[in-house]
């Protein structure tokens, strides 16, 4: 059971970190097209415009994560 929890709390940690690289990663090519400064950011943006998209992506990349590890540290 405790095995479980630190899967599933690796598991959200990890497809977090991944949704707030693929946000950033977008922030950094729409102001590389436009010619805007790489450093103007809005990081805060990522909190106010999660919409429906962003989360089945991050349930998408739990589940997956999830998965995978829970698999590979399966008692045999």
């Amino acid at each position: 059971m405790k095995k479980i929890f630190y899967i599933t709390l690796f598991s959200f940690g990890s497809a977090l970190f991944c949704l707030f690289v693929s946000f950033v990663m977008g922030r950094v090519f729409y102001n590389f097209d436009n010619g805007i400064v790489l450093y103007q950011i809005n990081l805060l943006s990522f909190f106010k415009n999660f919409n429906i998209k962003d989360s089945g992506f991050f349930f998408l990349m739990f589940s997956i994560i999830f998965f995978i590890t829970y698999i590979r540290h399966k008692d045999y």
